[in-house]
């Protein structure tokens, strides 16, 4: 996927960079409770020119985690990373998912918090925090869940289907309703017409 959050980590600096050739301070922009971020990652070191040089990830594994406090339980994590080394060193990338119930949780009805960002590097035994953001802003969502929580084993049910299925108090100009027999295999079709008359109409349903 093109469209990706791309983050350049200066890893011996723990910081997040423009770019390759920009070593302005990158901020990591505000998070949306409820999103799902698509986020690509490059393992950069400064070469002593005020460009970067790109680390060739083989045999590293990448892991993000944010929480409350630095000692505190993460409400998002992704420790799950893909790699693309295409180009020779390579990049990590993955969706992260800002939908969590420990997510809401901290939220609390909030317009906003404030949470702990960080990126950990493994490669071998070696362990390494190489990013830590102490300020990451965590918006509260303002376009509601596309999904419904429902009892296992049973199906969520939109309004507009169920208005399609159920006979309302008052059915809209032009329809009718079908009541089936006790067999199943006739149906009545109640309607009424223009000049106010009523209609039924028997129909075969097998």
């Amino acid at each position: 996927m093109a469209a990706r959050l791309k983050l350049y980590c200066d890893w011996y600096n723990k910081r997040l960079v423009k770019g390759l050739t920009d070593p302005g301070v990158f901020t990591m922009p505000a998070r949306t409770q409820g999103e799902v971020l698509p986020m690509q990652v490059y393992l950069v070191s400064p070469n002593g020119a005020l460009k970067f040089n790109q680390e060739n990830i083989a045999g590293m594994s990448l892991k993000l985690a944010v929480a409350e406090a630095p000692e505190a339980a993460p409400f998002v994590t992704a420790y799950a990373w893909s790699t693309d080394t295409s180009d020779g060193n390579g990049f990590f990338y993955t969706e992260v998912d800002f939908n969590t119930v420990a997510l809401d949780t901290f939220m609390a009805g909030a317009a906003y918090q404030t949470a702990y960002m960080e990126l950990e590097i493994t490669e071998g035994t070696s362990v390494s925090t190489i990013y830590r953001n102490d300020a990451l802003r965590i918006n509260a969502t303002t376009v509601p869940a596309g999904s419904t929580t429902v009892t296992p084993g049973q199906t969520a049910l939109s309004l507009e289907v169920g208005n399609q299925i159920y006979v309302s108090k008052k059915m809209s100009a032009g329809e009718s309703i079908m009541i089936p027999s006790q067999n199943g295999e006739w149906g009545t079709v109640l309607r009424t017409n223009d000049d106010g008359s009523f209609e039924t109409t028997k129909i075969a349903l097998t």
